[in-house]
């Protein structure tokens, strides 16, 4: 998605311009990543955390959901119910794999954060932020 094409060996501005201009989601959610994350760490910026995106979703990661029972700290699993890259049965089973597990399923929601989401989030942290 992020190059352009299957063979890409890096991130495709253009390409990625253009998907954003035939898919209104996201469209929305480049423009809201511009607006943070280049007011935050000056003009650009978005491109550098694009580059990296890429990078981290086209390499494989090296470990596995079963790798999570490792996991003892309070973890959040967050899904929409319309997600497309990651199924709420692919969050439930990377829920039950953790030993402090939590999951959210939001309603009517795809893989964008929204409201919802952080709302979720920052409940999470904050019924957590006591624990050593």
């Amino acid at each position: 998605m992020l190059g352009g094409r299957p063979d890409a060996t890096r991130a495709d501005f253009d390409a990625l311009a253009g998907l954003a201009a035939q898919v209104e989601d996201l469209r929305m959610m480049f423009e809201l990543m511009m607006a943070d994350h280049d007011d935050a760490q000056g003009p650009g910026h978005w491109k550098v955390l694009i580059e990296r995106t890429f990078d981290r979703i086209s390499q494989p990661h090296g470990y596995a959901a079963d790798d999570l029972r490792a996991v003892a700290v309070p973890m959040l699993v967050l899904v929409g119910d319309r997600d497309p890259f990651c199924t709420v049965e692919e969050g439930a089973g990377l829920y039950r794999a953790l030993p402090a597990g939590e999951l959210a399923v939001l309603p009517n929601t795809g893989h964008l954060i929204d409201p919802a989401a952080v709302r979720v989030t920052v409940d999470f942290l904050r019924r957590h932020a006591d624990r050593p």
